[in-house]
């Protein structure tokens, strides 16, 4: 099964596929052709994502996020779920990825947001009291975020009530 899809690079000519194989795949939007396998999680591809200019991939299991070249497959990074957190709670997951137009990436999970800041290399913890489903950020700093009967708008992540997570 393909559990998340998200259109992408320079010219807006490739889609990302993120499945239930544990592979995300690429593809050219012109051809229909798939052009490369990204190999490099070991569980289901719950989301993927480009960033605002399409030329940086974000992909997500349950527990590990990988950055991507999409034009090269290079696996560029490799961000662990915050310690502690998918330890000590057996439910934990990353259910979306998102990337802010500055950078950063937003995680939902199943019970809060998590922000990975790329600058200083640390989680931000975004309390919200349920599982958050999908996020989405758009270029003006709106960020929606989708638990189970609520959909949410922030001016911007650094706008909810955040604290860094160890």
């Amino acid at each position: 099964d393909i559990n998340s899809i998200s259109f992408g690079g320079s010219d807006g000519t490739l889609l990302a596929s993120g499945g239930d194989d544990d592979t995300v795949r690429i593809w050219d939007t012109r051809s229909g052709k798939q052009l490369m396998v990204l190999f490099g999680h070991r569980r289901n591809v719950n989301s993927v994502a480009f960033n605002s200019d399409g030329t940086v991939l974000a992909s997500c299991d349950n527990t590990t996020a990988i950055i991507w070249d999409p034009i090269t497959g290079e696996e560029l990074a490799v961000i662990p779920a915050p310690k502690g957190l998918h330890e000590t709670d057996d439910n934990f997951r990353f259910r979306s990825v998102s990337f802010t137009p500055d950078g950063h990436l937003v995680f939902g999970t199943n019970e809060h947001m998590l922000v990975w800041d790329t600058q200083e290399n640390a989680w931000h913890y975004l309390e919200r009291g349920g599982p958050v489903r999908l996020v989405c950020q758009s270029d003006n700093l709106l960020l929606a975020a989708v638990s189970q009967v609520e959909l949410s708008f922030h001016p911007s992540w650094r706008a909810v009530s955040t604290q860094n997570y160890e």
